[in-house]
Parts: structure tokens; sequence; C-alpha cells
């Protein structure tokens, strides 16, 4: 009985955080991460408007161990077509990222401005295996 108590309470807490994290998710700009692969994903941590850069986070769910590429290509929605605004060259990094594990990355938008009410989406690759994958992430500012 205990244990299916216990089971109930993590269960009703993990509906509240979950509901927590919808309603709070919308106030940072919304986002959606489309990837080649199930379970990998990103989610964006933070801006930095004086530099440019744009603070990710890698999240591997899968069985394997991923390597990501540090450049990005950056569009912006302009009557409902992504429109290209920048390429910055992707080379895969040094950097291996174990099942289960995360990895914060930055990458630097120079030059675009971000307006605030717009919708942006970056997008860039990673390895796994002898497979390249592409992820994006599309987002509000």
């Amino acid at each position: 009985m205990k244990t299916a108590m216990r089971f109930s309470l993590i269960l009703v807490a993990a509906v509240i955080l979950t509901v927590a994290m919808v309603l709070i998710l919308p106030e940072k700009g919304a986002q959606s991460c489309f990837s080649g692969h199930r379970d990998v994903s990103l989610v964006i941590e933070s801006f930095d408007e004086v530099n440019k850069l744009i603070n990710v986070k890698w999240h591997n769910n899968s069985d394997e161990v991923i390597m990501p590429k540090n450049g990005c290509t950056v569009y912006k929605k302009i009557d409902n077509q992504w429109e290209l605004l920048d390429a910055t060259p992707a080379f895969l990094l040094a950097i291996h990222i174990g099942p289960g594990e995360t990895y914060d990355e930055t990458y630097r938008v120079g030059h675009i401005d971000m307006t605030a009410g717009s919708a942006y989406k970056i997008e860039t690759e990673f390895s796994m295996g002898e497979e390249n994958y592409s992820i994006s992430l599309e987002f509000e500012k």
C-alpha cells in the first residue's frame, strides 16, 4: 500500500511540475525542437544581447554518445517563411555527450538583430556513430 501511495504522490508531483513548466515557458518565449533523432534535443538557456550569443543546452537521452557541431544557421520567420539571416560553418567539436548527459554550448549570432516578438530558428548538426543528424530549435523572442 505504501508503494502505491508513493507512486501516486510522485505521479501527482510530475503532473504539477509539467503544468508549471508549460505555464512558465511561454513567458520566456515558446521553444520547439525538431531533431533528426528523437532522443536528442536542444533548449535555449539564455541570450546575451550585448555579445550576440545564444546559450543552449544539448540533451542526449539516447543510448549512444553524440558529437555536436559548433556552427549554426539562423533564420527569421518573415511572412510565414524562414528567411536565412546568417550561416556559420559547422565543425565537429571534440566534445562527446554521453548517454543521459547534457552539454552547454554557445552559438555566436554576430550582427543579427533579434527583434522582440519575432520568431527565429537555429539549425545545427550532430553525429551519432557513423550517422549525421540535423537539429533545429524554433523560438520566439
